[in-house]
């Protein structure tokens, strides 16, 4: 219910992966969608040293594969480690999740 209701709204759904028994890859399978998760979880450990070495990952990993999805919390220490990636950042372009 959850993929037709976000698809008839436009959104798209991302497995953010936090458990090993996930149903999103099954359910999606079944429906025939394409399925987005997550590669990166930046905020694991909440501080900014920590966190700008998880967005290097998500550069390397977007650069080899051609893309990569990164998702993190609302933390301060979140906030400040992007702010001061951006010359980092600027190696690929960040999009929005509907533009994979």
């Amino acid at each position: 219910k959850l993929f037709r209701a976000m698809d008839a709204l436009g959104l798209v759904f991302v497995d953010s992966r936090t458990t090993a028994e996930t149903k999103a890859p099954d359910v999606a399978a079944r429906l025939g969608k394409r399925l987005l998760q997550r590669d990166i979880f930046l905020d694991n450990d909440i501080n900014v040293k920590d966190i700008k070495k998880q967005l290097r990952l998500a550069i390397d990993r977007s650069k080899e594969r051609g893309f990569a999805i990164a998702i993190g919390h609302p933390h301060k220490e979140t906030f400040e480690a992007i702010s001061g990636s951006l010359k980092a950042l600027s190696e690929v372009e960040v999009v929005y999740l509907k533009d994979l």
